[in-house]
């Protein structure tokens, strides 16, 4: 009997520890106890002078507008041709330069842009110029279809961000769009 009650003194005191008898344990020093506390800071940006309207949470601010200016904007009909868009305003190119050529349109109604690099964007955006000069640089398409109501994104030969909104695609192989050309 006394050997089954060491048996289920060793059992208990395996299970808990030394320190639950009340013993401090022969191979190592009381481990201390270290508190951490964190805190969490929100920043919110200061009141829009312009608007007045109240600082709001900075994920739900839009990106910051590009600071640079509009070199030229406007509408062309687009023929085609290569177009040389460094020009103001944008102009027909010779034929085998120019910053995008119009391919042909198809009877659905799209254009096929070929031997330049464009960007699509996304439906429903309107692209700042370093979203666009983005968009051109990491997701341009060497040939690219677009319908009417559709945009694309480029870099002219000259280093310059442009943005094309197609208007229109006519069945005489020419297309109505609105450029915008930034300042490098």
């Amino acid at each position: 009997m006394v050997m089954a009650g060491v048996a289920v003194v060793g059992l208990l005191l395996g299970f808990f520890g030394l320190p639950a008898a009340g013993l401090k344990s022969p191979t190592g020093a009381a481990q201390p106890t270290v508190t951490v506390t964190a805190t969490e800071t929100k920043v919110v940006p200061a009141p829009d002078e312009e608007s007045g309207s109240e600082g709001q949470d900075p994920a739900a601010t839009p990106s910051p507008k590009t600071t640079s200016s509009v070199r030229w904007h406007g509408d062309i009909h687009v023929t085609a041709y290569h177009w040389d868009l460094d020009t103001v305003p944008p102009a027909e190119d010779s034929p085998i330069t120019g910053d995008f050529l119009l391919f042909e349109t198809l009877s659905e109604g799209t254009a096929e842009f070929d031997d330049y690099k464009m960007a699509p964007v996304p439906e429903g955006e309107n692209p700042t110029q370093g979203e666009c000069t983005s968009l051109a640089q990491l997701q341009a398409k060497d040939e690219l279809s677009v319908s009417a109501g559709q945009s694309v994104c480029l870099i002219t030969q000259s280093g310059r961000t442009a943005l094309m909104k197609v208007k229109s695609v006519n069945d005489d192989d020419t297309v109505e769009a609105e450029i915008t050309v930034w300042e490098k």
